[in-house]
């Protein structure tokens, strides 16, 4: 039920941006770089979520 819930918010959010097989990708405290289709990074970002590459794949927020 939480998944279903965040696929509906995230899609709502950025449909363009993201496709809906990899909307479920998320960075902490960083956005996801814009995804475009043969896009090799936004793989990486999957597989290495938890790792600093993944921060390194992904676009710093602005802090307000």
């Amino acid at each position: 039920m939480i998944t279903t819930v965040c696929v509906l918010f995230c899609f709502a959010l950025a449909p363009e941006q993201i496709p809906p097989a990899r909307q479920l990708t998320f960075c902490r405290g960083y956005e996801p770089v814009q995804w475009h289709p043969g896009n090799p990074r936004w793989q990486k970002i999957q597989i290495d979520r938890n790792n600093r590459r993944y921060e390194r794949l992904c676009k710093s927020k602005k802090k307000r």
